[in-house]
């Protein structure tokens, strides 16, 4: 396996996030936006490669294209139960509901978060490393959440 890591443009991912992981064949692409901090991107692409190796080695395995569907998709109203209106693909919280003007996605960060996600478990872990290691570099978790949402 190779792994390889680029820091790309945020306007450039596949999809709205700051970081993306996908498996073509044995090797691992790994993207993340820049956040003109290399401490800062370091903390991403740790996340992801964690979480990447943590669904790649899980059994069963979580696939690439079972993240990127849950990921790339439109996720239920839990207010009102509409179909595809409240939107993951986004590290800034979706919502809210454009038939009801529910927020109930709104306490989540990103599509791992929630808990109906096939990578949830494998997300929370990959985020503890990634809190961690954001202490030992002495960076400052709210300001690295500020800059990602300011993308």
């Amino acid at each position: 396996m190779n792994i390889q890591i680029q820091i790309i443009d945020n306007k450039d991912q596949r999809y709205e996030t700051v970081g993306d992981w996908q498996f073509m064949g044995p090797d691992l692409l790994i993207t993340i936006s820049d956040l003109g901090n290399n401490k800062m991107n370091a903390l991403i692409a740790i996340h992801e490669l964690i979480e990447a190796l943590l669904c790649k080695f899980n059994d069963p395995e979580i696939t690439t294209e079972m993240v990127d569907s849950f990921d790339m998709s439109k996720q239920v109203c839990p207010d009102c139960g509409g179909n595809g209106l409240i939107s993951w693909g986004h590290l800034v919280s979706p919502g809210p509901c454009q038939l009801c003007g529910g927020t109930g996605h709104l306490d989540l960060d990103e599509p791992g978060s929630d808990p109906t996600a096939p990578y949830y478990i494998q997300h929370l872990q990959a985020t503890i490393i990634e809190e961690l290691l954001s202490i030992w570099l002495k960076i400052d978790w709210k300001e690295y959440e500020k800059r990602i949402q300011e993308l």
